[in-house]
């Protein structure tokens, strides 16, 4: 991989091209770098195939990265042409790293165990998905781990030996014993869902928690933060695109992203469960319809309608309460259509 005689070692990918910016050959690049800017320092920059290499020029920056020059590149054809190019330094132009520091491609194809040394996998990919570096460890048979790179959950890299241990925060063959769900993946579950996220959390062996703002929550239970903002529908794409399927799916979100259903269901894993959260507004099948894409054949879809207490007066249904009637469903397979509160009768103010 890469120019003659170097091999992925030698290498670290400290870019990619985004795209053209603009009309007149200049492109949006994206810098792995520590400092932004000092991407241009480190040209020129190969392609991942070693078949082209760039001069930088850093014109000015521009949302989510630089607009910049790269030699050669004279037209917005020619530089919509590299959208998605990785762009790679030779290691020995990058400056040195303190310690517990490390270069994605190095952690990349370790060996990964767990402490007591059993293993679980390599290293297949380093992803950010906004809060963090998160580890895809891939074993054939099991599929992916996704460990946030934390000292917590990844206490020991030995590069020298190969390989790396961690701690992740849940056994998975206990909680299969144990009659656990495998990988959940909770989307918008920071807010009224936050107890049955902490629920889920309890019964499986992998979360991912997939939100505006995860952290805190996904600190709290030990998930995988995923920040999203689902107003940008690409970027949201592509972060899903890039999850392990899920044996469990619980949505919920706003009309303003009705697109991402589908989406979502088609990540997870044949036999799984796909439990949606409504509002009130949904419990006439006609607008449900509207809302839910078609469900998959192999796919156990559970909806959960969320309604208002009645009266007198009539009120709006608490978080926990909204959540308590969450985790019934993920409890009980049987509640295809599970109404917490009633739908009927005059609402709250």
């Amino acid at each position: 991989e890469g120019g003659e005689g170097m091999t992925r070692r030698d290498r670290v990918c400290v870019g990619a091209i985004a795209g053209a910016f603009g009309v007149r050959g200049e492109v949006r690049l994206k810098s792995f770098c520590a400092e932004p800017e000092a991407i241009a320092a480190y040209g020129p920059l190969e392609t991942e195939d070693g078949s082209r290499s760039f001069a930088v020029t850093i014109t000015r920056p521009v949302k989510a990265g630089f607009a910049a020059r790269l030699a050669g590149i004279r037209t917005k054809e020619e530089g919509d042409a590299l959208k998605g190019s990785r762009l790679y330094a030779p290691r020995d132009r990058l400056p040195m790293l303190e310690h517990n520091e490390f270069y994605h491609t190095d952690l990349i194809g370790l060996d990964v165990v767990d402490t007591g040394g059993a293993a679980l996998g390599r290293v297949r990919t380093v992803q950010d998905y906004g809060a963090g570096d998160v580890l895809e460890v891939y074993a054939p048979g099991r599929g992916s781990l996704l460990l946030p790179f934390t000292q917590a959950v990844v206490p020991t890299v030995d590069l020298a030996a190969g390989r790396l241990v961690a701690d992740p925060p849940v056994d998975g063959d206990e909680a299969t014993e144990e009659g656990g769900i495998g990988h959940a993946l909770i989307f918008g579950g920071t807010g009224m869902l936050a107890d049955a996220t902490r629920h889920i959390a309890g019964r499986a062996s992998q979360v991912t928690l997939a939100a505006r703002r995860p952290e805190a929550l996904a600190g709290e239970v030990g998930a995988t933060p995923v920040s999203l903002d689902w107003a940008d529908r690409a970027a949201t794409e592509a972060r899903l695109s890039a999850l392990p399927a899920p044996d469990l799916l619980l949505s919920w979100y706003h009309d303003d992203a009705l697109w991402l259903g589908a989406q979502l269901e088609a990540l997870i894993t044949p036999g799984g469960r796909s439990i949606r959260v409504h509002g009130a507004r949904s419990a006439d099948p006609t607008v449900r319809a509207a809302r839910d894409p078609s469900p998959r054949k192999d796919v156990l879809r559970q909806v959960v309608i969320t309604g208002w207490k009645a009266g007198p007066p009539p009120r709006w249904l608490t978080n926990y309460e909204i959540s308590r009637g969450t985790v019934e469903a993920v409890e009980d397979p049987t509640l295809t259509l599970h109404t917490i509160g009633t739908t009927d009768g005059p609402k709250p103010d």
